[in-house]
């Protein structure tokens, strides 16, 4: 694992030093003190190099002096350091163990590769993930992820220049074949010396183009004739579906509506006896629009009556009230002004001209409910009788549409239906049968203009050798290509024998693990594409959170290190940035949780979020480094 680290003139760092331990060890401090330097310092350390940067960027602002890195960690109980100093002349060096001796940037780096059993590319990938790296695949598209798998093992490129270099030998290929099929050409030409008649060719050909374009007219001919029969068989056809419409609607109000039939006396549907008693809907047309003419007279004549019985009522009521005055004494006059006779009555002849007042008025209610039952009755015979009408009408309607069709009519059209199928039927036979022979004139068409390009192609490339010497640099180039190809792929077996199935298998049994007890699941279709389920909902990777692409990214870089390198340790540049809080501790339990258990035995990660850490600095797995107490003190 990593010990220390010391740096001078490095980026934003003067001089620091810092210790590490086994574990979760993190880097905390406020943005732009100088966290993720310190991995970089790291990287440079390891590989010699940060990707992206020039060394002109790493040294220290307005420092003369020489930028020096020191780096110790232990492998197999053996301690190593490494020393890296640059300003004019660079210098590398490696201990172990042993006095410390010379080595070049790349024999350090081919050292470490060999000790943690990996190749160049796939350990700056999976060692260190910066905070660049992260924003890139929040950004990911979901087509892109297998891409940005093999990117990350270091196959990425290599595929991209295989597919280059494969199409360019299907390139090679196929110059090859067609400089061969020229020479093939020329040599049958100039062996045989029969390159036919061109002028002959050409005449058949004007034969041909000229039958052709006779075919053509008698096909469009016969399309238009089949185009025309079809409109006029549309139209019978039109005119036949409105007979049968209204016919259907007839047979609908007929077994629907049995007493408007019932003067004609049929038990069963026939249109020839509905067709000769038309008179009689009319007769029960006018009928009805009588019956409804009257009912509405009595109506009115009776709802008059109603309103001058209901005028006469509520003059005796107003009577009624002055006698029951007059009788409890509320009345002191002796004379009385009566609202009926606009006469002055004595008191008590006004109470006996009106005694029976409350007989007369109970007679007038009953006269009055009685004729309001009558008017009710009278609506309802006038709506049923409007409903009558309205069938009626719509039956007269139907009928006089169809006393313009026949039997004889219906028959006839029947009859050139069928015919009109039968030429129609005639007319397609002709046209496949003119389709099949303008299929043989064309091809014997292509197969003359064949000909006549093979002997131009002969006469082109006769005593031109410079076809020749083409083909034979497209046998080279293929050759050249097949070469390249059988070195990328030796290239390819040592780089890594990565297999996505196994990866895939590795990250979702190490998301189960994560979230045990979430109703949310990790899947791959069979495109290697990852998507989530939740409650049973479908997310897809690019619909998913920050979060989870975040926690998915980290187990990533975990589970291609568990499997293929023997890495000890990750670095990551705020990985907690795009997580919930919540998310934030898991993580944090997960990370301390690997380590305790030995599947990674050191962990370095930058946060700002210090007092966060501050809750797990107790644990013995856990080691905060505060930037600002180190530059501080």
């Amino acid at each position: 694992m990593i010990n220390k680290l010391s740096i001078k003139n490095w980026k934003c760092h003067s001089e620091l030093d810092l210790k590490f331990k086994k574990g979760v060890n993190f880097i905390i401090g406020y943005n732009g003190i100088g966290k993720t330097s310190i991995l970089e310092a790291i990287v440079f350390s390891f590989v010699g190099r940060v990707r992206g940067k020039q060394k002109k960027q790493l040294r220290k602002i307005g420092s003369d002096d020489d930028t020096q890195i020191l780096l110790e960690f232990t492998h197999e109980e053996r301690k190593h350091e490494i020393k890296r100093d640059f300003n004019g002349k660079a210098s590398n060096n490696l201990k172990i163990d042993d006095p410390i001796e010379e080595y070049s940037s790349d024999e350090i780096l081919e050292h470490i590769l060999q000790i943690y059993k990996v190749n160049r590319a796939f350990f700056e990938n999976i060692f260190y993930s910066p905070e660049g790296e992260m924003y890139d695949f929040l950004k990911l598209d979901q087509k892109n992820f297998v891409e940005f798998l093999q990117n990350l093992v270091g196959i990425g490129k290599i595929n991209e220049f295989k597919n280059v270099v494969n199409d360019l030998n299907k390139l090679y290929d196929t110059k090859r074949k067609e400089t061969q099929n020229y020479l093939k050409v020329f040599r049958k030409f100039e062996i045989s010396e029969e390159l036919g008649d061109k002028i002959d060719i050409n005449q058949d050909l004007k034969i041909i183009i000229k039958k052709l374009s006779v075919n053509n007219e008698i096909t469009r001919n016969l399309n238009n004739e089949l185009s025309n029969l079809g409109k006029e068989n549309e139209n019978l056809y039109r005119e036949n579906y409105d007979y049968s419409k209204k016919l259907e609607e007839l047979k609908d109000i007929f077994s629907k509506e049995k007493d408007t039939f019932s003067k004609l006396d049929l038990k069963e549907f026939s249109l020839k006896e509905i067709l000769n008693n038309l008179n009689i809907f009319y007769n029960r047309d006018r009928g009805l629009k009588s019956n409804l003419k009257n009912y509405r007279d009595s109506i009115k004549a009776t709802e008059d009556l109603i309103s001058e019985k209901k005028a006469s009522k509520n003059e005796k009521t107003r009577v009624e009230v002055i006698i029951n005055k007059l009788k409890h004494n509320y009345e002191e006059e002796t004379q009385v002004s009566c609202p009926l006779c606009r006469k002055n009555l004595e008191k008590k002849d006004y109470i006996q001209i009106y005694k029976n007042i409350n007989l007369e008025i109970e007679e007038l209610e009953k006269w009055i409910m009685k004729k309001q039952i009558e008017v009710k009755n009278l609506r309802n015979q006038r709506q049923q009788t409007k409903r009558s009408c309205q069938i009626n009408q719509k039956i007269i309607r139907l009928i006089e549409s169809i006393q313009n069709f026949d039997r004889d009519t219906i028959k006839e059209m029947d009859q050139k239906n069928v015919n009109l199928n039968e030429k129609i039927n005639r007319i397609d036979q002709e046209l496949n049968i003119l389709n099949n022979q303008k299929r043989d004139l064309e091809n014997k068409e292509k197969a003359l203009n064949q000909r006549l390009s093979e002997i131009k192609a002969a006469e082109s490339i006769k005593n031109q050798l410079q076809y020749k010497e083409q083909h034979h640099k497209n046998i080279k180039g293929s050759l050249i290509c097949d070469i390249i190809n059988d070195a990328l792929s030796r290239v390819m077996k040592d780089q890594r024998n990565f297999n996505l199935d196994e990866i895939i298998r590795g990250i979702q049994k190490i998301w189960k693990i994560f979230f045990p007890y979430e109703d949310r699941e990790l899947l791959f279709d069979d495109k290697y594409l990852p998507y989530f389920e939740k409650g049973g909902e479908t997310i897809t990777f690019n619909n998913a959170s920050a979060g989870e692409k975040m926690i998915l990214l980290i187990l990533i870089k975990i589970a291609l290190a568990r499997k293929y390198t023997a890495i000890p340790f990750l670095i990551f540049d705020e990985p907690l940035e795009h997580l919930n809080y919540e998310n934030r501790i898991n993580i944090i339990n997960y990370l301390i949780d690997i380590c305790r258990k030995g599947l990674v035995k050191q962990l370095i990660i930058t946060t700002f979020e210090e007092s966060l850490t501050r809750r797990f600095r107790k644990m013995e797995e856990v080691n905060v480094i505060s930037l600002p107490s180190y530059l501080k003190y």
